[in-house]
């Protein structure tokens, strides 16, 4: 998977993120979603995909397609029906829901580790494993994974009351990420896709 080495800062010249983690996205059960039937017009029950923290990719494009779906009203479904969004970005407010839900299925992702990414990070640095063993290697494909699932709930408690504010300010708000080089370059794409589609 990892072309057989592991790489503690897994970053291009530019600055972005390669990690990836593999999660499973749901719709709800059909007794708790009135429109179950017209969500799956688009998209099956389930999708298994790996997310990156970069808006870009196929499999985070893949992932927020499939959010906005399980979130989207019965109004937004009809958008979609109609083929006016292109199952981009359909509005701030079904953007908003999205991210708090891949936020969600990242927290309880990160639940399911029996250790925290911070713990994780003490035991690489100790330097008490040895530098090419197994266990060095998972601990470093474990805490990249980790570090991707935080980020979606980073994303979401920070993009949610923007994506609420007039889209005059959103640009303003996005800056004061900056120095969260990842948050912001994700940010900016979210702010840009909704400018195109708005």
């Amino acid at each position: 998977m990892h072309y057989g080495f592991t790489i503690e800062q897994n970053r291009e010249a530019d600055g972005k993120c390669q990690d990836e983690v593999l999660v499973k996205l749901r719709l709800k059960h059909e007794s708790k979603d009135d429109f179950l039937v017209s969500r799956m017009k688009f998209v099956r029950s389930f999708l298994d995909v790996r997310v990156s923290m970069n808006h870009e990719d196929v499999g985070t494009q893949e992932a927020l397609r499939y959010s906005r779906v399980a979130v989207a009203t019965e109004m937004e479904l009809r958008l979609l029906n109609s083929g006016a969004t292109n199952m981009k970005a359909i509005s701030p407010q079904n953007e908003s829901r999205a991210l708090a839900f891949l936020a969600s299925v990242m927290r309880d992702k990160l639940q399911m580790y029996p250790t925290t990414l911070a713990e994780d990070d003490a035991v690489l640095r100790s330097n008490e494993l040895l530098a090419f063993s197994d266990h060095r290697h998972a601990l470093i494909v474990i805490i990249s994974e980790k570090r991707v699932a935080a980020f979606y709930g980073r994303l979401a408690e920070f993009m949610c009351p923007i994506l609420a504010s007039p889209r005059h300010h959103r640009l303003d708000a996005i800056r004061r990420a900056a120095d969260d080089l990842d948050l912001f370059r994700f940010a900016n794409a979210v702010h840009r896709q909704l400018n195109t589609r708005h």
